[in-house]
Protein backbone atom coordinates (compact mmCIF):
# COMPACT_ATOMS: atom_id res chain seq x y z
CA UNK A 1 0.00 0.00 0.00
CA UNK A 2 1.46 3.51 -0.87
CA UNK A 3 2.47 5.78 2.02
CA UNK A 4 3.03 9.21 3.05
CA UNK A 5 6.02 10.64 4.74
CA UNK A 6 5.22 13.60 7.30
CA UNK A 7 7.97 15.69 7.90
CA UNK A 8 8.14 16.78 11.62
CA UNK A 9 11.91 18.63 11.60
CA UNK A 10 14.14 15.66 13.19
CA UNK A 11 11.69 13.83 12.95
CA UNK A 12 9.38 11.82 10.18
CA UNK A 13 5.97 9.76 10.45
CA UNK A 14 4.67 7.46 7.45
CA UNK A 15 0.97 6.67 7.31
CA UNK A 16 -1.29 4.56 4.81
CA UNK A 17 -2.47 6.96 2.10
CA UNK A 18 -5.79 5.67 2.16
CA UNK A 19 -7.92 4.99 5.07
CA UNK A 20 -8.14 0.98 5.50
CA UNK A 21 -10.91 -1.05 7.16
CA UNK A 22 -8.95 -2.06 9.76
CA UNK A 23 -8.35 1.96 11.02
CA UNK A 24 -11.66 2.59 10.28
CA UNK A 25 -13.49 -0.48 12.19
CA UNK A 26 -10.89 0.54 14.82
CA UNK A 27 -12.18 3.95 15.28
CA UNK A 28 -16.00 2.84 14.53
CA UNK A 29 -15.66 -0.26 17.45
CA UNK A 30 -15.03 2.29 20.14
CA UNK A 31 -18.14 4.42 18.89
CA UNK A 32 -20.53 1.60 18.51
CA UNK A 33 -22.16 1.81 22.14
CA UNK A 34 -23.42 5.24 20.76
CA UNK A 35 -25.04 4.46 17.38
CA UNK A 36 -28.58 4.40 16.77
CA UNK A 37 -30.65 4.10 13.76
CA UNK A 38 -32.38 6.52 12.09
CA UNK A 39 -29.88 8.77 13.70
CA UNK A 40 -27.74 11.85 11.34
CA UNK A 41 -24.09 11.64 11.82
CA UNK A 42 -23.72 14.85 13.19
CA UNK A 43 -27.09 13.77 16.14
CA UNK A 44 -24.46 10.78 16.51
CA UNK A 45 -21.18 12.51 17.13
CA UNK A 46 -23.31 15.11 19.21
CA UNK A 47 -23.71 12.29 21.61
CA UNK A 48 -20.41 10.73 21.72
CA UNK A 49 -18.23 11.82 24.67
CA UNK A 50 -14.62 14.10 23.79
CA UNK A 51 -12.88 11.39 25.60
CA UNK A 52 -14.37 8.84 23.20
CA UNK A 53 -13.75 10.86 19.90
CA UNK A 54 -10.16 11.28 21.27
CA UNK A 55 -9.73 7.80 21.49
CA UNK A 56 -11.06 6.76 17.98
CA UNK A 57 -8.53 9.80 16.08
CA UNK A 58 -5.80 7.97 18.19
CA UNK A 59 -6.87 4.57 17.04
CA UNK A 60 -7.19 5.84 13.58
CA UNK A 61 -3.88 7.14 13.47
CA UNK A 62 -2.25 4.18 15.04
CA UNK A 63 -3.93 1.55 12.87
CA UNK A 64 -2.85 4.15 9.69
CA UNK A 65 1.14 4.51 11.16
CA UNK A 66 3.41 2.58 9.06
CA UNK A 67 6.45 3.80 10.14
CA UNK A 68 7.93 6.38 12.52
CA UNK A 69 11.42 8.17 13.82
CA UNK A 70 10.79 7.43 17.76
CA UNK A 71 11.08 3.40 17.65
CA UNK A 72 8.78 0.52 17.60
CA UNK A 73 4.90 1.34 16.98
CA UNK A 74 3.58 0.52 20.15
CA UNK A 75 1.26 2.61 22.53
CA UNK A 76 3.63 3.23 25.17
CA UNK A 77 6.36 4.84 22.63
CA UNK A 78 3.30 7.23 21.34
CA UNK A 79 2.49 8.11 25.30
CA UNK A 80 6.24 8.58 25.76
CA UNK A 81 8.08 9.51 23.10
CA UNK A 82 5.73 11.58 20.76
CA UNK A 83 5.44 15.42 21.22
CA UNK A 84 2.14 16.47 20.97
CA UNK A 85 3.37 19.28 18.28
CA UNK A 86 4.06 16.24 16.04
CA UNK A 87 0.99 14.18 16.69
CA UNK A 88 -1.23 17.28 15.94
CA UNK A 89 0.95 17.58 11.99
CA UNK A 90 -0.12 13.97 12.08
CA UNK A 91 -3.60 13.92 12.83
CA UNK A 92 -4.39 17.50 10.62
CA UNK A 93 -2.59 15.11 7.63
CA UNK A 94 -4.59 12.43 8.10
CA UNK A 95 -7.84 14.74 8.24
CA UNK A 96 -6.38 15.83 4.63
CA UNK A 97 -5.90 12.09 3.77
CA UNK A 98 -8.99 10.30 4.69
CA UNK A 99 -11.52 13.21 5.47
CA UNK A 100 -12.62 11.86 8.87
CA UNK A 101 -10.36 12.90 11.73
CA UNK A 102 -10.07 14.51 13.59
CA UNK A 103 -13.31 14.31 15.33
CA UNK A 104 -12.21 16.33 18.48
CA UNK A 105 -9.65 18.85 17.87
CA UNK A 106 -5.80 18.46 17.51
CA UNK A 107 -5.06 19.88 21.25
CA UNK A 108 -8.01 17.98 22.82
CA UNK A 109 -6.20 14.78 20.68
CA UNK A 110 -2.31 15.59 22.22
CA UNK A 111 -0.88 11.97 23.60
CA UNK A 112 -0.01 13.63 26.82
CA UNK A 113 -3.88 14.55 27.87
Amino acid sequence: METVRIALGANWWDVKAKLTVGAQRASEELSAEYLKEDESVEEIMARIPSSVKLEMNRAMVMKSTVAWSYGDITTEVFENEVPADDYEIVLKRCNELYGSVPLVSAEESSPRT
